[in-house]
Order: structure tokens, then C-alpha cells, then sequence
């Protein structure tokens, strides 16, 4: 089962963390969060696994909800996320981002292999289980971008 990548950025400055690292290599890092004695560890970076046919169908979408219901967002998202790459092959990165600017307004940096795996991803359990817990006080998910992956003929 692979674990998931994921990106948290609070509005409330905290200090930042530093760390060396090679493209392709693992680095865990531990980035304290708004309460003093919780953490969150990352393992940064999570390389792309690359598709079969060596193009990869990126997809960013938008999701914007009331300050209110924040904690249950980041919550089902972050579910969905985690169900999405350990439950669906063709699912390659599934990164929940916050806006820096608007603590209200979370993207989601997703890749699959193909076409194929994303409606298998739009059609499957966990997004369907996030729509539904979200569905009554978020907008979205609105398209933000949707593209292939250059090839490197050089690589």
C-alpha cells in the first residue's frame, strides 16, 4: 500500500523547515503544526510513478466551503485521498493543497496513468463517499486544469 503526499499550508505563520534532498530520494521531515505539540511528518519528495505509456494525465480541481466546516473538509479529503492511492492503480498522486492566501479555498493536485484510471477514480468509492460528506457546504470540485506530462526525449 503506498501512503499519500500531502501539502498543508496555514494561514497562521509557523517556522519554516528546512532539509536536503535529491530529486527521486526520500527525505521524512516533520513540520510542526498550529498546536504545540502536534506534527506532521512528511516524506517529501514522493516521486511520480510514471505510467505505462510514459504520459501522465495531471488534474488540478478547486474546492471552496464556510469557515466552519474546515476541520470536517480537510478530514474527508484527506480520506479520500489516502483511499484513492492505496484502492486505485491507475491513481498516481493525490495531493490535498491549501490556498496560502484563503484558508477556505483547497486544491487538489492529482495524477493518473490514463484517461481510463481517472473516471475510475470520478466513478469509484472514495470520491463518491467525499461528494457525499462534502456535497452540502462545499463548491466544487471546479476544474482548475487538466494536462499530459511532457516526454523528455533526453531522458
Amino acid at each position: 500500500m503506498r501512503t499519500a503526499p500531502y501539502t498543508w499550508l496555514p494561514r497562521t505563520p509557523i517556522p519554516l523547515v528546512g532539509f536536503d534532498r535529491k530529486y527521486g530520494e526520500t527525505t521524512e521531515i516533520d513540520v510542526p503544526t498550529l498546536r504545540e505539540h502536534t506534527t506532521l511528518r512528511f516524506t517529501n519528495p514522493v516521486p511520480l510513478k510514471s505510467s505505462a505509456v510514459g504520459r501522465t494525465l495531471i488534474q488540478a480541481v478547486r474546492f471552496t466551503f464556510a469557515a466552519d466546516r474546515r476541520e470536517h473538509f480537510i478530514a474527508e479529503a484527506l480520506r479520500n485521498a489516502r483511499g484513492s492511492l492505496a484502492n486505485e492503480p491507475g491513481c498516481l498522486r493525490f495531493d490535498v493543497l491549501v490556498d496560502p492566501d484563503d484558508p477556505l479555498v483547497f486544491y487538489f493536485d492529482e495524477a493518473y496513468e490514463d484517461e481510463a484510471a481517472m473516471e475510475l477514480h470520478r466513478d469509484g468509492e472514495n470520491f463518491q463517499r467525499f461528494i457525499k460528506a462534502v456535497s452540502e457546504y462545499a463548491d466544487g470540485p471546479t476544474p482548475r486544469f487538466t494536462g499530459t506530462t511532457v516526454e523528455d526525449p533526453a531522458a
